[in-house]
């Protein structure tokens, strides 16, 4: 009997608040619905009785009838709700006595593929993909109509086989599946196969000669003619993504014989971590009627300090996990399998060997306080500023960098951003250009949209900010001047990034931040926020302005 949450599952409730169940649960009356009201909390996708309520007053008897109608509200919803389902029928993958709870990214993919029927869901590793839609959620569809058929397609075969073996002995062996749903059994039909890559159900179609189930390796050939769901879970790997001219293959595979055996009404629910930017599951997820969902580890992907990540799933990966993972994994590797950042290092701006000479470079320094003192003089200092405020960005992150020259090559000597309101961001700017005696370039647009913020807001001092407008447009992605010409600085090692001693736990989290935008740098979406403020900071560096310059452009600005 399932009275209270076993201890092991905790305390999260994922839908909130008290416990509104159903109507039409079939199991349930209404006047035993009533009879549970105020007594349960939602954990996961099912209600459990409240840990304050002092069970040990209770007779046996009433606990007794609480408890089996508690059991029968659960397999009523589990009978509705796919999500439910998981969360009744199955365990933890490496424990079969320990229940699971769905955290709530669980609920999103289940109401998720509930509306879309053509769906792709990009999902960081080891957050419960498989279990909850390869094998869960395809029993539910299976126990809901016997007479479906379900292809489950992996990068191998032995992958796939893997889910295969699991939904089978799930519907033999499973006594909570069977509690959902009686009628879900092997074939009794001596001529349906019952094995790992193949079985069939008892099902009420005379007429069927498809397996209900078949299990393959991507390039696999599908039995049958028509399918009502084609699962993808993790269909690629390294190997099969390694050239374009593998990844045509698995595209045109996908086109030819996957989804067209798909029938009228059937659904696709595809499943993975990504590998490139071109991989077949990003462009198959940007096509029209392509559902597109993606899910990182973090809820905060572009935070700069792994200390401050919002883990998606704490209670499976806390911060302190998370950490000790990225700390052990080659940064790329973890930004692609948890954050799904992805680079292509065929078609990459930045050489990875480039940026590491300019953290090379940087050590024994690190993020200066003021403008530096360089071979006895007072080094030029340049700011650039990206604006993450203004009347058409929201919730957007601003950048601002200072960068000092060097001698031939150029220093980082302040880094920061943040989701700043206008009157801070005021502040920082005139912070950041008064402790390194520069002039901060922004955007022309943005600049315009900032300070008119400014002026209809009435803050004071508005008109002696130290910036200077700079037009971008078609010179954004001008090789010479544009922001890829920081990759020919970077190859000619006229940059120096501060690293400390060298190790990223010794390096700035913001600069550390920098490396990603740099390494995952892609020319066809938005430019990140620090690497335009780097741009900006370079460019002033190339044509500079004078402090009365700048003032003289904004006072004319906020006086049209």
């Amino acid at each position: 009997m399932l009275w209270c949450a076993p201890p092991e599952l905790g305390t999260k409730d994922v839908r909130g608040g008290s416990v509104e169940l159903p109507r039409e649960l079939a199991e349930v009356t209404e006047e035993e619905r009533q009879s549970l009201a105020g007594l349960l909390v939602w954990r996961g996708s099912l209600p459990y009785f409240r840990d304050d309520l002092e069970l040990e007053t209770w007779s046996r008897d009433d606990l007794r009838a609480l408890g089996e109608l508690l059991e029968r509200v659960h397999v009523s919803l589990a009978r509705i709700d796919p999500a439910a389902f998981v969360q009744f029928a199955l365990r933890h993958e490496t424990n079969e006595d320990l229940e699971i709870v769905n955290a709530q990214h669980h609920e999103d993919w289940h109401r998720f593929l509930d509306d879309n029927p053509i769906a792709v869901l990009f999902a960081a590793v080891e957050h419960a993909k498989t279990q909850q839609i390869a094998i869960g959620r395809a029993l539910f569809a299976l126990g809901q109509n016997p007479n479906r058929t379900i292809a489950i397609v992996s990068d191998t075969e032995g992958q796939a086989k893997k889910n295969g073996t699991a939904i089978m002995r799930h519907i033999a062996e499973n006594p909570r599946v069977r509690r959902v749903f009686p009628n879900l059994r092997p074939s009794p039909l001596p001529t349906d196969p019952w094995s790992e890559l193949r079985f069939t159900v008892e099902r009420s179609s005379l007429s069927a000669k498809d397996p209900s189930v078949q299990c393959l390796g991507v390039m696999g050939a599908i039995n049958g003619s028509r399918l009502d769901v084609l699962i993808f879970d993790d269909l690629l790997d390294l190997r099969n993504t390694a050239t374009n001219e593998q990844i045509q293959k698995i595209l045109n595979w996908i086109d030819t014989t996957a989804l067209t055996r798909l029938r009228e009404d059937g659904v696709l629910w595809w499943i993975g971590t990504p590998w490139k930017r071109n991989d077949p599951m990003h462009v198959v997820a940007a096509r029209p009627g392509v559902a597109r969902l993606e899910h990182a580890a973090v809820l905060n992907p572009d935070e700069p300090d792994p200390a401050r990540w919002i883990p998606r799933w704490p209670e499976q990966w806390s911060v302190a996990r998370l950490r000790k993972k990225w700390r052990t994994m080659d940064p790329l590797a973890f930004a692609r399998k948890y954050l799904l950042r992805i680079r292509n290092d065929e078609d990459a701006r930045f050489d990875l060997a480039w940026i590491r000479r300019a953290f090379d470079f940087g050590r024994g320094y690190r993020l200066e306080l003021r403008q530096p003192v360089i071979e006895g003089v007072l080094a030029p200092c340049f700011t650039g500023v990206d604006l993450g405020i203004g009347r058409k960005k929201k919730n957007h992150r601003s950048a601002v960098v200072t960068i000092a020259k060097h001698g031939a090559r150029f220093r980082i000597v302040g880094l920061r951003s943040g989701k700043w309101k206008a009157p801070e961001l005021l502040q920082i700017i005139r912070d950041e250009t008064t402790r390194f005696r520069s002039i901060a370039y922004v955007e022309n647009n943005q600049a315009q949209d900032f300070l008119v913020q400014f002026a209809t807001e009435g803050i004071d001092g508005a008109d002696s900010l130290p910036v200077v407008g700079f037009t971008t447009g078609s010179n954004k992605h001008d090789p010479t001047f544009g922001v890829e010409s920081l990759a020919v600085d970077l190859r000619n090692s006229l940059w120096i990034f501060p690293s400390g001693d060298g190790t990223d736990e010794d390096t700035d989290p913001e600069l550390l931040a920098l490396r990603a935008d740099l390494e995952f740098y892609d020319p066809t979406a938005h430019t990140p926020d620090r690497l335009m403020a780097l741009w900006f900071a370079r460019m002033a560096s190339r044509f500079g302005a004078g402090a009365d310059a700048a003032r003289s452009w904004t006072h004319d600005f906020l006086n049209r």
